[in-house]
Parts: structure tokens; sequence; C-alpha cells
């Protein structure tokens, strides 16, 4: 019995024994394996790392047609962002420049207003001056005719009164003929008062600054001279017509109707 135990015991040991080298060389292996795997992979590694892998071809294209639509994208902002920036240069330029075109042609229409403002003014100023000028000349030639007209008038009361005293020696009723004739003196009298301020008038009137209420004045003037002249030279009629009238109530001779005649002639023609 212990015989068998001991052989069986020895196989049992052999068999572990072998069992444990199985696993030891087993393991061994798997280990040496796994460090060869390794040192491989870090082979390839290190093989990658200093040889870089190349990209396929269609990819590069790709990229650069990527790059290059980029670059053309990039450009073309650029080149509509200078377009935008000169258009608003141009646009401010040319309102600068409309402004200046403006401010110039303003400046000349107010040039050119204040020019004929001027030339105005200078014409009115020259047509004033021929104005006052013809006014003075007019009222100068106006004053003439009527102081002769107021001359010629005395004359002839002169002489009228004259032949009034010698028909009165003679016994002629000329007591409405002098009536007539006083008559015709006050009226030429007035006019030569009114025409002794007639120049004095014409100069108020040329420096007035209302010409028109000036003008008025001064006609009003003139109309009444002209209305004493003419006043005047009815009565003057009115006085030889009272003549004739005496001289045939006293039936005296030609002469003296000849002479009241030529008289009456006189008062026609003032």
């Amino acid at each position: 019995m212990p015989s068998i135990l001991q052989k069986n015991t020895t196989v049992i040991l052999a068999g572990v024994l072998c069992t444990i080298m199985l696993v030891l060389a087993t393991f061994t292996y798997v280990q040496a394996e796994e460090e060869d795997s390794i040192g491989t992979s870090s082979t390839n590694v290190t093989s990658q790392e200093r040889t870089p892998r190349k990209p396929p071809a269609t990819n590069i294209k790709r990229d650069d047609a990527r790059n290059e639509a980029a670059a053309k994208r990039e450009q073309n902002q650029l080149e509509r962002q200078s377009a935008m920036a000169e258009r608003a240069s141009t646009t401010k330029a040319r309102g600068l420049e409309r402004s200046q075109t403006q401010t110039e042609r303003s400046e000349t229409i107010k040039l050119k207003q204040e020019e004929m403002q001027a030339t105005r003014a200078e014409r009115k100023a020259a047509l004033q001056a021929k104005a006052q000028d013809r006014i003075i000349n007019l009222a100068a030639n106006l004053g003439n005719r009527m102081d002769a007209a107021v001359g010629r008038i005395q004359n002839v009361i002169d002489r009228l009164s004259s032949r009034i005293v010698k028909l009165n020696e003679l016994g002629v009723d000329t007591a409405g003929a002098s009536r007539s004739l006083d008559k015709a003196q006050q009226e030429i009298d007035n006019a030569r008062t009114i025409l002794s301020t007639i120049d004095t008038k014409v100069a108020e009137f040329i420096s007035s600054e209302d010409p028109r209420a000036s003008w008025k004045n001064l006609r009003t003037i003139y109309s009444e001279a002209r209305d004493a002249i003419k006043a005047s030279h009815e009565a003057l009629k009115a006085t030889v017509a009272s003549l004739k009238e005496a001289i045939q109530a006293a039936n005296i001779g030609r002469g003296v109707s000849d002479a009241v005649s030529n008289d009456d002639h006189s008062t026609t023609t003032p």
C-alpha cells in the first residue's frame, strides 16, 4: 500500500511540475509576443512620425479649389469694399462740388442782382436828373408865358384906364367900364402874386420825397394863376364892351370909337 501511494504521489508531483512549467512557458511566450508586438508598433509609429503621410491627390485638388474659391471671395469682397469706398468718396466729392457750384451760382446771382440794382439806380438817377431838368425847363417856359400874358394884360389895363379918363372928360358915363377895369386889375394882380412864388414851388416839387403830392400843389398853383389871367382877360372884354355902349349912348365922334376898338383888339390876344 505504501509503495503504491508513494508511486502515485511521485506521479502527481511530476504532473503538477509539468503543468507549472507548461504554464510558465506559455506565459513567457505570450509576454515575448506582446513585447515583440509593442516593439513593432512603436517602430511603425516612429516611422509614421518620421515620414509624413501624403494625402490623396483628390483631397489636394479639393483643398486647392476651396482655398482658391475662398481667396476669390475675399478678393471680390475687397474689390466690392474698395468700389463702395470709391463710390462714397465720389458721391461726397460730387456733393461738395455741387454745393460749391450752388454757392458760386448764388453769389453770381447776387452780384448780378446788385449790378442790376445799381444800374437801375443809376438809370433812375439819370432819369430823375433829366426829369428835373425837363420840369425846370417846362416850368420856366410856362412861367415866362404867363408873365408875358400878365404884362400884355397890364398894358391893356393901363391904356383903357387912360381912355376912361379921357371919356370922362368928354362926358361919357364910364362907371360900368371902370368897375370891369378894376376887376381886371384885381385879377391880374392876383396872377402876378401867384407867379412870384412859382419858382420856389417848382424847387420844392423837384426836391420833394413825395412828388405826386407836390405835383398836385404845383398844378393847383398854375391853375390858379391861369384862372386869374383868364378872369382878368374876361374883365377887360367887359370893360371894352361897356365903353362901346357908353360911347354909343353919348353919340360921340368916330375917333373915340376907333380908339376903343383898337383896345378891344389888343385884349383878345393876352
